[in-house]
Protein backbone atom coordinates (compact mmCIF):
# COMPACT_ATOMS: atom_id res chain seq x y z
CA UNK A 1 0.00 0.00 0.00
CA UNK A 2 2.47 2.37 1.04
CA UNK A 3 4.12 1.34 -2.50
CA UNK A 4 1.55 2.62 -4.65
CA UNK A 5 0.65 6.03 -2.09
CA UNK A 6 4.82 6.80 -2.98
CA UNK A 7 4.29 6.21 -6.51
CA UNK A 8 1.02 8.28 -6.49
CA UNK A 9 2.50 11.07 -4.48
CA UNK A 10 5.39 11.11 -6.82
CA UNK A 11 3.27 11.60 -9.21
CA UNK A 12 1.42 13.90 -8.60
CA UNK A 13 4.08 16.10 -7.65
CA UNK A 14 2.86 16.46 -3.99
CA UNK A 15 6.03 17.59 -2.44
CA UNK A 16 3.88 17.48 1.07
CA UNK A 17 3.83 14.03 0.79
CA UNK A 18 7.79 13.84 0.17
CA UNK A 19 8.05 12.27 3.87
CA UNK A 20 5.71 8.85 2.69
CA UNK A 21 7.97 8.33 -0.25
CA UNK A 22 10.96 8.40 2.00
CA UNK A 23 9.50 6.18 4.33
CA UNK A 24 8.25 3.73 1.73
CA UNK A 25 12.37 3.91 0.70
CA UNK A 26 13.80 3.22 4.30
CA UNK A 27 11.96 0.17 4.33
CA UNK A 28 12.67 -0.88 0.97
CA UNK A 29 15.39 0.90 -1.32
CA UNK A 30 15.78 -1.69 -3.72
CA UNK A 31 16.36 -0.60 -7.22
CA UNK A 32 12.95 -2.37 -8.46
CA UNK A 33 11.47 -0.31 -5.82
CA UNK A 34 12.78 2.81 -7.05
CA UNK A 35 12.23 2.30 -10.68
CA UNK A 36 8.45 1.58 -9.64
CA UNK A 37 7.78 4.94 -7.34
CA UNK A 38 9.65 6.89 -9.86
CA UNK A 39 8.11 4.91 -13.37
CA UNK A 40 6.27 7.99 -14.50
CA UNK A 41 9.20 10.76 -13.94
CA UNK A 42 11.44 11.03 -17.17
CA UNK A 43 15.71 10.81 -16.67
CA UNK A 44 15.63 14.44 -15.58
CA UNK A 45 12.53 15.09 -13.07
CA UNK A 46 13.80 11.38 -11.82
CA UNK A 47 16.97 12.97 -10.72
CA UNK A 48 15.16 16.20 -8.84
CA UNK A 49 13.12 13.87 -6.83
CA UNK A 50 15.71 11.55 -5.92
CA UNK A 51 17.96 14.56 -4.65
CA UNK A 52 14.81 16.11 -2.89
CA UNK A 53 14.39 13.06 -1.18
CA UNK A 54 18.81 12.35 -0.52
CA UNK A 55 18.30 15.74 0.67
CA UNK A 56 16.27 14.60 3.52
CA UNK A 57 17.14 10.93 3.97
CA UNK A 58 20.91 10.89 3.19
CA UNK A 59 21.54 7.40 4.59
CA UNK A 60 19.40 5.99 1.79
CA UNK A 61 22.92 4.79 0.11
CA UNK A 62 20.95 3.12 -2.89
CA UNK A 63 19.07 6.15 -3.55
CA UNK A 64 22.77 8.12 -3.95
CA UNK A 65 23.74 5.47 -6.36
CA UNK A 66 19.99 5.55 -8.40
CA UNK A 67 20.91 9.55 -8.75
CA UNK A 68 24.12 8.58 -9.79
CA UNK A 69 22.39 6.10 -12.46
CA UNK A 70 19.79 9.00 -13.42
CA UNK A 71 22.83 11.20 -14.34
CA UNK A 72 24.29 8.46 -17.03
CA UNK A 73 20.76 7.84 -18.38
CA UNK A 74 20.56 11.56 -19.30
CA UNK A 75 24.24 11.37 -20.47
CA UNK A 76 25.93 14.03 -18.45
CA UNK A 77 28.89 11.51 -17.97
CA UNK A 78 30.93 14.34 -15.95
CA UNK A 79 28.64 14.73 -13.31
CA UNK A 80 27.76 10.87 -12.92
CA UNK A 81 31.47 10.22 -13.05
CA UNK A 82 32.00 12.47 -10.30
CA UNK A 83 28.72 11.28 -8.24
CA UNK A 84 29.92 7.97 -8.37
CA UNK A 85 33.17 8.52 -6.77
CA UNK A 86 31.99 10.76 -4.24
CA UNK A 87 29.87 7.47 -2.93
CA UNK A 88 31.18 5.92 0.15
CA UNK A 89 31.67 2.85 -0.91
CA UNK A 90 30.15 0.32 -4.44
CA UNK A 91 30.15 -3.14 -4.21
CA UNK A 92 27.16 -3.57 -6.78
CA UNK A 93 28.76 -5.41 -9.93
CA UNK A 94 26.46 -3.46 -11.95
CA UNK A 95 27.44 -0.13 -10.31
CA UNK A 96 30.96 -0.89 -10.51
CA UNK A 97 30.96 -1.93 -14.38
CA UNK A 98 29.24 1.45 -14.81
CA UNK A 99 32.01 3.62 -12.98
CA UNK A 100 34.28 1.96 -15.71
CA UNK A 101 32.71 3.22 -18.12
CA UNK A 102 32.96 6.07 -17.22
CA UNK A 103 36.26 6.37 -16.28
CA UNK A 104 36.89 5.06 -19.89
CA UNK A 105 34.97 7.76 -21.83
CA UNK A 106 36.71 10.18 -19.46
CA UNK A 107 40.00 8.25 -20.85
CA UNK A 108 41.04 7.14 -16.98
CA UNK A 109 42.09 4.00 -19.00
CA UNK A 110 44.33 3.04 -15.22
CA UNK A 111 41.27 3.31 -12.87
CA UNK A 112 39.11 1.78 -15.57
CA UNK A 113 41.58 -1.57 -16.18
CA UNK A 114 41.99 -1.70 -12.02
CA UNK A 115 37.97 -2.14 -11.54
CA UNK A 116 37.73 -4.51 -14.19
CA UNK A 117 40.63 -6.37 -12.91
CA UNK A 118 39.28 -6.38 -9.26
CA UNK A 119 35.85 -7.77 -10.74
CA UNK A 120 37.35 -10.46 -12.24
CA UNK A 121 39.61 -11.16 -9.18
CA UNK A 122 36.17 -11.14 -7.31
CA UNK A 123 34.19 -13.36 -9.59
CA UNK A 124 36.64 -15.18 -12.04
CA UNK A 125 32.91 -16.00 -14.27
CA UNK A 126 32.78 -12.59 -14.59
CA UNK A 127 32.62 -12.57 -18.80
CA UNK A 128 31.25 -9.12 -19.22
CA UNK A 129 34.49 -7.49 -17.04
CA UNK A 130 36.90 -9.89 -18.50
CA UNK A 131 35.79 -8.81 -22.21
CA UNK A 132 35.81 -5.21 -21.22
CA UNK A 133 39.41 -5.65 -19.85
CA UNK A 134 40.00 -7.25 -23.34
CA UNK A 135 38.98 -4.08 -25.11
CA UNK A 136 41.56 -1.77 -23.08
CA UNK A 137 43.92 -4.66 -23.86
CA UNK A 138 43.95 -4.43 -27.29
CA UNK A 139 43.68 -0.72 -27.47
CA UNK A 140 46.76 -0.46 -25.37
CA UNK A 141 48.42 -3.02 -27.66
CA UNK A 142 49.03 -5.20 -24.88
CA UNK A 143 48.12 -8.30 -27.09
CA UNK A 144 50.32 -10.61 -24.76
CA UNK A 145 47.72 -10.11 -21.61
CA UNK A 146 44.92 -9.57 -24.05
CA UNK A 147 45.52 -13.21 -25.36
CA UNK A 148 45.47 -14.52 -21.78
CA UNK A 149 42.06 -13.04 -21.21
CA UNK A 150 40.58 -14.54 -24.65
CA UNK A 151 41.88 -17.80 -24.09
CA UNK A 152 39.83 -17.79 -21.16
CA UNK A 153 36.87 -16.34 -23.17
CA UNK A 154 37.19 -18.98 -25.65
CA UNK A 155 36.92 -21.67 -22.95
CA UNK A 156 33.73 -20.69 -21.65
CA UNK A 157 32.49 -19.80 -25.10
CA UNK A 158 34.01 -21.56 -27.71
CA UNK A 159 31.61 -20.70 -30.37
CA UNK A 160 31.75 -17.16 -29.88
CA UNK A 161 33.32 -15.55 -32.92
CA UNK A 162 34.11 -12.22 -32.04
CA UNK A 163 36.61 -13.55 -29.22
CA UNK A 164 38.29 -15.60 -31.82
CA UNK A 165 38.56 -13.01 -34.00
CA UNK A 166 40.18 -10.77 -31.09
CA UNK A 167 42.61 -13.70 -30.47
CA UNK A 168 43.78 -13.93 -34.41
CA UNK A 169 44.23 -10.69 -34.65
CA UNK A 170 45.97 -10.44 -31.11
CA UNK A 171 48.44 -13.46 -32.52
CA UNK A 172 49.00 -11.46 -35.57
CA UNK A 173 50.22 -8.43 -33.86
CA UNK A 174 52.59 -10.30 -32.23
CA UNK A 175 53.66 -12.14 -35.33
CA UNK A 176 52.41 -15.52 -33.91
CA UNK A 177 51.55 -16.36 -37.27
CA UNK A 178 50.88 -20.42 -37.10
CA UNK A 179 48.55 -19.02 -34.26
CA UNK A 180 46.81 -16.27 -36.15
CA UNK A 181 46.23 -18.26 -38.99
CA UNK A 182 44.49 -21.33 -37.16
CA UNK A 183 41.68 -18.62 -35.37
CA UNK A 184 40.88 -16.85 -38.72
CA UNK A 185 40.31 -20.05 -40.49
CA UNK A 186 37.78 -21.35 -37.51
CA UNK A 187 36.08 -17.58 -38.35
CA UNK A 188 35.61 -18.92 -41.90
CA UNK A 189 32.24 -19.99 -41.49
CA UNK A 190 30.99 -16.85 -40.20
CA UNK A 191 29.36 -14.77 -43.05
CA UNK A 192 30.09 -11.50 -40.37
CA UNK A 193 34.05 -12.74 -40.22
CA UNK A 194 34.71 -13.98 -43.71
CA UNK A 195 36.49 -11.24 -45.98
CA UNK A 196 38.41 -9.99 -43.02
CA UNK A 197 39.58 -13.73 -42.38
CA UNK A 198 40.65 -14.08 -45.91
CA UNK A 199 42.47 -10.80 -46.14
CA UNK A 200 44.33 -11.48 -42.77
CA UNK A 201 45.19 -15.13 -43.98
CA UNK A 202 46.55 -13.64 -47.19
CA UNK A 203 48.65 -11.29 -45.28
CA UNK A 204 49.95 -14.01 -43.08
CA UNK A 205 50.87 -16.48 -46.27
CA UNK A 206 52.57 -13.14 -47.50
CA UNK A 207 54.44 -12.97 -44.31
CA UNK A 208 55.46 -16.74 -44.86
CA UNK A 209 56.43 -16.53 -48.58
CA UNK A 210 53.74 -18.71 -49.40
CA UNK A 211 52.68 -16.76 -52.72
CA UNK A 212 50.58 -18.23 -54.36
CA UNK A 213 48.43 -19.07 -51.33
CA UNK A 214 48.53 -15.24 -50.58
CA UNK A 215 46.95 -14.61 -54.08
CA UNK A 216 43.97 -17.11 -54.13
CA UNK A 217 43.55 -15.60 -50.67
CA UNK A 218 43.59 -11.85 -51.27
CA UNK A 219 41.48 -12.34 -54.48
CA UNK A 220 38.66 -14.47 -52.53
CA UNK A 221 37.60 -11.12 -50.73
CA UNK A 222 34.33 -9.93 -51.82
CA UNK A 223 32.70 -6.27 -51.16
CA UNK A 224 33.53 -5.49 -47.70
CA UNK A 225 36.16 -2.76 -45.80
CA UNK A 226 38.77 -5.15 -46.31
CA UNK A 227 38.03 -5.82 -50.52
CA UNK A 228 40.41 -2.69 -51.39
CA UNK A 229 43.56 -3.17 -49.21
CA UNK A 230 43.06 -6.60 -50.09
CA UNK A 231 43.14 -5.62 -54.08
CA UNK A 232 46.06 -3.72 -53.53
CA UNK A 233 48.36 -6.17 -51.67
CA UNK A 234 47.43 -8.55 -54.46
CA UNK A 235 48.87 -6.11 -57.24
CA UNK A 236 51.96 -5.31 -54.79
CA UNK A 237 52.88 -9.71 -55.46
CA UNK A 238 51.77 -8.64 -59.41
CA UNK A 239 54.62 -6.55 -59.42
CA UNK A 240 57.31 -8.53 -57.65
CA UNK A 241 56.97 -10.31 -61.18
CA UNK A 242 55.53 -7.94 -63.80
CA UNK A 243 55.29 -4.44 -62.85
CA UNK A 244 53.04 -3.12 -65.70
CA UNK A 245 51.00 -5.81 -65.25
CA UNK A 246 50.36 -4.68 -61.21
CA UNK A 247 50.05 -1.20 -62.78
CA UNK A 248 47.40 -2.12 -65.32
CA UNK A 249 45.59 -3.60 -62.92
CA UNK A 250 45.48 -0.79 -60.46
CA UNK A 251 44.44 1.28 -62.86
CA UNK A 252 41.55 -0.80 -63.60
CA UNK A 253 41.18 -0.74 -59.95
CA UNK A 254 41.13 2.79 -59.91
CA UNK A 255 38.16 3.32 -63.00
CA UNK A 256 35.96 0.46 -60.43
CA UNK A 257 36.46 2.26 -57.30
CA UNK A 258 37.20 6.22 -58.03
CA UNK A 259 36.33 7.35 -54.78
CA UNK A 260 39.47 5.71 -53.75
CA UNK A 261 41.93 7.41 -56.18
CA UNK A 262 44.57 8.65 -53.63
CA UNK A 263 44.88 5.79 -52.27
CA UNK A 264 45.12 3.92 -55.21
CA UNK A 265 47.90 5.94 -56.71
CA UNK A 266 49.96 6.40 -53.60
CA UNK A 267 50.03 2.10 -53.83
CA UNK A 268 51.01 2.65 -57.30
CA UNK A 269 53.42 5.05 -56.61
CA UNK A 270 54.67 2.68 -53.80
CA UNK A 271 55.51 0.32 -56.23
CA UNK A 272 57.48 2.63 -58.92
CA UNK A 273 59.73 3.13 -55.73
CA UNK A 274 60.60 0.01 -55.19
CA UNK A 275 61.01 -0.72 -58.81
CA UNK A 276 63.60 2.02 -58.46
CA UNK A 277 61.82 4.47 -60.62
CA UNK A 278 62.24 7.28 -58.35
CA UNK A 279 61.83 10.01 -60.91
CA UNK A 280 58.33 8.04 -62.39
CA UNK A 281 57.46 7.86 -58.49
CA UNK A 282 58.55 11.40 -57.69
CA UNK A 283 57.00 12.85 -60.74
CA UNK A 284 53.62 10.56 -59.98
CA UNK A 285 53.24 11.79 -56.05
CA UNK A 286 53.99 15.44 -56.98
CA UNK A 287 51.24 15.37 -59.56
CA UNK A 288 48.78 13.58 -56.86
CA UNK A 289 49.89 16.09 -54.45
CA UNK A 290 48.99 19.20 -56.64
CA UNK A 291 45.70 16.82 -57.53
CA UNK A 292 44.40 17.18 -53.70
CA UNK A 293 46.28 20.66 -53.06
CA UNK A 294 44.19 20.75 -49.16
CA UNK A 295 45.40 17.73 -47.98
CA UNK A 296 47.65 18.06 -45.37
CA UNK A 297 48.91 14.63 -44.88
CA UNK A 298 50.11 14.71 -48.51
CA UNK A 299 51.51 17.63 -49.23
CA UNK A 300 53.68 16.73 -45.93
CA UNK A 301 54.17 13.59 -47.75
CA UNK A 302 55.47 15.29 -50.69
CA UNK A 303 58.20 17.07 -49.13
CA UNK A 304 59.43 14.04 -46.79
CA UNK A 305 59.63 12.30 -50.14
CA UNK A 306 62.03 14.79 -51.63
CA UNK A 307 64.08 15.12 -48.86
CA UNK A 308 64.42 11.39 -48.42
CA UNK A 309 65.44 10.96 -51.78
CA UNK A 310 68.06 14.08 -51.97
CA UNK A 311 65.84 15.85 -54.41
CA UNK A 312 66.52 18.65 -51.93
CA UNK A 313 66.78 21.06 -54.84
CA UNK A 314 63.16 20.93 -55.11
CA UNK A 315 61.74 20.88 -51.11
CA UNK A 316 61.51 25.02 -51.59
CA UNK A 317 59.40 25.58 -54.49
CA UNK A 318 57.48 21.90 -53.62
CA UNK A 319 56.83 23.62 -50.00
CA UNK A 320 55.76 27.16 -51.56
CA UNK A 321 53.43 25.32 -53.80
CA UNK A 322 51.82 23.17 -50.75
CA UNK A 323 51.53 26.00 -48.90
CA UNK A 324 49.65 28.20 -51.53
CA UNK A 325 46.81 24.94 -51.49
CA UNK A 326 46.25 25.12 -47.50
CA UNK A 327 43.29 26.53 -46.24
CA UNK A 328 44.08 27.28 -42.67
CA UNK A 329 47.06 28.59 -41.09
CA UNK A 330 47.37 25.99 -38.37
CA UNK A 331 48.04 23.77 -40.98
CA UNK A 332 50.19 25.91 -42.91
CA UNK A 333 52.47 25.85 -39.29
CA UNK A 334 52.31 22.34 -39.45
CA UNK A 335 53.47 21.63 -42.71
CA UNK A 336 56.01 24.21 -42.46
CA UNK A 337 57.43 23.10 -38.46
CA UNK A 338 57.08 19.00 -40.19
CA UNK A 339 59.63 20.11 -43.45
CA UNK A 340 61.79 21.41 -41.00
CA UNK A 341 61.68 18.87 -38.67
CA UNK A 342 62.24 16.08 -41.09
CA UNK A 343 65.16 17.81 -42.50
CA UNK A 344 66.76 18.26 -39.57
CA UNK A 345 66.19 14.16 -38.39
CA UNK A 346 67.98 13.76 -42.15
CA UNK A 347 70.98 15.85 -41.20
CA UNK A 348 70.38 18.75 -43.77
CA UNK A 349 70.95 21.39 -41.20
CA UNK A 350 71.99 23.95 -43.43
CA UNK A 351 68.86 23.60 -45.67
CA UNK A 352 66.99 23.78 -42.44
CA UNK A 353 68.67 26.92 -41.43
CA UNK A 354 67.67 28.33 -45.17
CA UNK A 355 63.86 27.51 -45.12
CA UNK A 356 63.37 28.83 -41.33
CA UNK A 357 64.82 32.09 -42.78
CA UNK A 358 63.02 32.30 -46.16
CA UNK A 359 60.02 31.41 -44.62
CA UNK A 360 57.06 34.03 -43.54
CA UNK A 361 54.78 30.59 -41.64
CA UNK A 362 56.29 30.86 -37.95
CA UNK A 363 57.18 34.16 -36.53
CA UNK A 364 60.62 35.61 -35.96
CA UNK A 365 62.28 35.13 -33.12
CA UNK A 366 58.96 33.02 -31.40
CA UNK A 367 59.79 30.36 -29.18
CA UNK A 368 58.88 27.93 -32.04
CA UNK A 369 61.78 30.21 -34.40
CA UNK A 370 64.17 29.85 -31.90
CA UNK A 371 63.68 26.06 -30.83
CA UNK A 372 64.13 24.93 -34.44
CA UNK A 373 67.33 27.24 -35.33
CA UNK A 374 68.67 25.61 -32.37
CA UNK A 375 67.75 22.32 -33.97
CA UNK A 376 68.86 23.59 -37.21
CA UNK A 377 72.04 25.40 -36.06
CA UNK A 378 73.35 22.17 -33.77
CA UNK A 379 73.15 19.64 -36.69
CA UNK A 380 74.69 22.27 -39.21
CA UNK A 381 77.79 22.04 -36.33
CA UNK A 382 77.08 26.11 -36.36
CA UNK A 383 77.22 25.09 -32.15
CA UNK A 384 77.69 28.99 -30.62
CA UNK A 385 74.39 29.99 -32.71
CA UNK A 386 72.29 26.57 -31.62
CA UNK A 387 73.50 27.29 -27.97
CA UNK A 388 72.60 30.62 -28.05
CA UNK A 389 68.55 30.13 -29.74
CA UNK A 390 68.37 27.65 -27.00
CA UNK A 391 69.91 29.23 -24.31
CA UNK A 392 67.17 32.36 -24.81
CA UNK A 393 64.49 29.57 -24.77
CA UNK A 394 65.42 27.79 -21.75
CA UNK A 395 66.09 31.41 -19.71
CA UNK A 396 62.35 32.03 -20.57
CA UNK A 397 60.89 28.59 -19.79
CA UNK A 398 63.41 27.64 -17.10
CA UNK A 399 61.32 24.39 -16.16
CA UNK A 400 61.13 23.21 -20.22
CA UNK A 401 62.96 20.27 -19.72
CA UNK A 402 62.46 19.14 -23.80
CA UNK A 403 64.61 22.51 -24.61
CA UNK A 404 67.17 20.90 -21.36
CA UNK A 405 67.39 17.68 -23.42
CA UNK A 406 68.00 19.61 -26.43
CA UNK A 407 70.56 22.27 -25.36
CA UNK A 408 72.53 19.18 -23.39
CA UNK A 409 72.76 17.19 -26.38
CA UNK A 410 73.69 20.31 -28.30
CA UNK A 411 77.02 20.87 -25.84
CA UNK A 412 77.35 17.14 -25.99
CA UNK A 413 78.11 17.80 -29.83
CA UNK A 414 79.84 20.67 -29.34
CA UNK A 415 81.94 18.01 -26.98
CA UNK A 416 82.93 21.43 -24.92
CA UNK A 417 80.86 21.15 -21.81
CA UNK A 418 80.00 18.01 -20.77
CA UNK A 419 79.38 18.87 -16.73
CA UNK A 420 76.81 21.16 -18.17
CA UNK A 421 75.38 18.95 -20.75
CA UNK A 422 75.06 15.91 -17.77
CA UNK A 423 73.30 18.68 -15.74
CA UNK A 424 70.72 19.53 -18.11
CA UNK A 425 69.95 15.64 -19.53
CA UNK A 426 70.06 14.85 -16.21
CA UNK A 427 66.83 17.23 -15.21
CA UNK A 428 65.64 15.94 -18.13
CA UNK A 429 65.69 12.46 -17.29
CA UNK A 430 64.48 12.84 -13.81
CA UNK A 431 61.15 14.34 -15.02
CA UNK A 432 60.77 11.75 -17.52
CA UNK A 433 62.92 8.65 -17.09
CA UNK A 434 61.02 6.42 -19.59
CA UNK A 435 61.82 9.12 -22.41
CA UNK A 436 63.28 7.62 -25.31
CA UNK A 437 64.72 10.89 -26.56
CA UNK A 438 66.65 11.41 -23.08
CA UNK A 439 67.78 8.58 -22.81
CA UNK A 440 69.41 9.38 -26.16
CA UNK A 441 70.79 12.03 -25.45
CA UNK A 442 72.62 10.54 -22.09
CA UNK A 443 73.35 7.52 -23.98
CA UNK A 444 75.26 9.40 -26.55
CA UNK A 445 76.43 11.89 -23.84
CA UNK A 446 77.98 8.51 -22.09
CA UNK A 447 79.30 7.48 -25.84
CA UNK A 448 81.37 11.04 -26.00
CA UNK A 449 83.00 10.41 -22.40
CA UNK A 450 84.38 7.04 -23.43
CA UNK A 451 82.03 4.97 -21.13
CA UNK A 452 80.95 2.34 -23.45
CA UNK A 453 79.06 0.21 -21.35
CA UNK A 454 77.18 3.11 -19.68
CA UNK A 455 76.16 4.63 -23.09
CA UNK A 456 75.02 1.32 -24.07
CA UNK A 457 72.56 0.66 -21.71
CA UNK A 458 71.01 4.04 -21.85
CA UNK A 459 70.71 3.56 -25.65
CA UNK A 460 69.26 -0.38 -25.46
CA UNK A 461 66.59 1.34 -23.07
CA UNK A 462 65.93 3.98 -25.50
CA UNK A 463 65.86 1.55 -28.52
CA UNK A 464 63.18 -0.50 -26.55
CA UNK A 465 61.29 2.42 -25.66
CA UNK A 466 60.85 4.27 -29.47
CA UNK A 467 61.71 2.97 -32.85
CA UNK A 468 64.03 6.06 -33.86
CA UNK A 469 66.35 5.59 -36.70
CA UNK A 470 68.85 8.17 -34.81
CA UNK A 471 68.70 6.11 -31.55
CA UNK A 472 69.88 2.86 -33.56
CA UNK A 473 72.64 4.57 -35.43
CA UNK A 474 74.09 5.84 -31.98
CA UNK A 475 73.65 2.17 -30.69
CA UNK A 476 75.21 1.13 -33.78
CA UNK A 477 78.04 3.14 -32.75
CA UNK A 478 78.54 2.12 -29.68
CA UNK A 479 78.47 -1.82 -30.70
CA UNK A 480 81.55 -0.34 -33.26
CA UNK A 481 83.26 1.47 -30.52
CA UNK A 482 83.46 -1.67 -28.95
CA UNK A 483 84.55 -4.07 -31.83
CA UNK A 484 81.33 -5.66 -32.36
CA UNK A 485 80.99 -5.37 -35.78
CA UNK A 486 78.47 -8.58 -35.81
CA UNK A 487 76.08 -7.29 -33.62
CA UNK A 488 76.26 -3.51 -35.53
CA UNK A 489 75.60 -5.50 -38.82
CA UNK A 490 72.77 -7.16 -37.29
CA UNK A 491 70.83 -4.02 -35.64
CA UNK A 492 71.88 -1.74 -39.35
CA UNK A 493 70.51 -4.89 -41.22
CA UNK A 494 67.10 -4.41 -38.86
CA UNK A 495 67.31 -0.23 -38.66
CA UNK A 496 67.65 -0.18 -42.77
CA UNK A 497 64.56 -2.43 -43.80
CA UNK A 498 62.56 0.34 -41.27
CA UNK A 499 64.07 3.31 -42.35
CA UNK A 500 65.49 2.38 -45.97
CA UNK A 501 65.85 6.09 -46.81
CA UNK A 502 67.43 7.37 -43.48
CA UNK A 503 70.89 9.52 -44.60
CA UNK A 504 72.85 8.36 -41.29
CA UNK A 505 72.03 4.55 -41.50
CA UNK A 506 73.17 4.97 -44.93
CA UNK A 507 76.43 6.58 -43.99
CA UNK A 508 76.58 3.93 -41.49
CA UNK A 509 76.08 1.06 -44.20
CA UNK A 510 79.49 2.71 -46.47
CA UNK A 511 81.18 2.35 -43.16
CA UNK A 512 80.41 -0.78 -41.97
CA UNK A 513 80.88 -2.43 -45.27
CA UNK A 514 84.36 -0.55 -45.55
CA UNK A 515 85.34 -2.05 -42.06
CA UNK A 516 84.31 -5.39 -42.79
CA UNK A 517 86.45 -5.38 -46.29
CA UNK A 518 89.37 -3.99 -44.54
CA UNK A 519 88.45 -7.46 -41.87
CA UNK A 520 88.47 -9.55 -44.53
CA UNK A 521 91.40 -8.36 -46.29
CA UNK A 522 93.68 -8.58 -43.40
Amino acid sequence: ANLYLAQEYVCQNDDNKLAIVIKTLQLDQSPATIDKVLSCLDSENKGIVLRQIIEKAPDLKQVQLSICDSLVESKQDTDALLCFQNLDSIQSPTALKTLAELHQKAGNITEAKAIYSALIEKEPLDITARYELVGILYDESDFENAITELVFLNQQAPKNRNYQYLLAASHYAQRNFEESRFWFEQILVSKQYRNIALYYLGLIAMEMNEIESAKALLLSVKESDEYLPAQLNFWRLISEEDLDKAINGLYDLLDSAPKERMTIKLTQIDLYDKANDRQRATQELVSLADDYPTNLRLQILRVQWLIDRDYIDRVDANLQASLVGLQRFNEKIRLVSSTLYHLIAQHYGNMALKLLERQTVIEKNSDDYLFLAGLSNAIAEKYPAAINNLEQILEKYPERHDIKNALGYTLTLQGKDFVRAEQLITDALTSSPNSASYLDSMGWLRFNQGDFSAAEEYLVNANTLASDPAIKAHLIEVYLAQGRAVEAQQLLTEAQAQFPQNRTLKRLTLRLSGSIKATSND
